[in-house]
């Protein structure tokens, strides 16, 4: 079971935390509910009811930050993954939008949005959003960074909440 989740580790950019509801397969086609195993081993862990051998070889992948014995703390890193992936699936489609509008990627008033561009009206308050975060100076840098290239490239105005009011989008 360690080397399954060592190589779980290998295939997720070197985190072996895998979900408590993660199957893995093994090398002879079966599979093995690694994340259960995994739940287990921190249980024991807790109790200190694990064997040597089994913490020493567990230890070393916490040693390299590839395993967590706190949960909480992998739910928190999880969050923030999220966080990140829906942060830059929003960019991407701000970028996108700002390519099909002859590269301006400032959003017309939701008022001037179709109700039926359910992508446009989420992106419009995603957008105004991050604004918020930008005049309060809660923008994390790299966020930042990101629109500012739009902003240098004069396809994104950040300094107010005010949007273009262009209704021929």
């Amino acid at each position: 079971m360690y080397e399954a989740l060592v190589q779980f580790g290998m295939d997720n950019d070197g985190d072996c935390n895998a979900p408590s509801n993660h199957i893995a397969t093994l090398s002879d086609q079966s599979e093995v509910k690694l994340g259960h195993w995994l739940r287990t081993q921190r249980q024991s862990y807790k109790v200190q009811r694990l064997s040597q051998a089994r913490l020493d070889l567990l230890q070393k992948l916490v040693d390299q930050n590839k395993l967590s014995w706190d949960v909480t703390k992998i739910s928190n890193q999880n969050r923030n993954k999220s966080n990140n992936t829906t942060w830059e699936k929003m960019y991407n489609q701000l970028v996108a939008y700002g390519n099909k509008h002859g590269g301006n990627c400032n959003l017309p008033h939701i008022k001037n949005i179709l109700p039926s561009n359910i992508i446009d009206i989420s992106l419009y308050h995603w957008l105004n959003n991050q604004k918020r975060h930008y005049r309060n100076g809660t923008l994390n840098s790299v966020r930042f960074k990101s629109l500012q290239i739009l902003v240098k490239e004069s396809k994104l105005q950040l300094d107010t909440l005010k949007i273009s009011n262009d209704s021929n989008r």
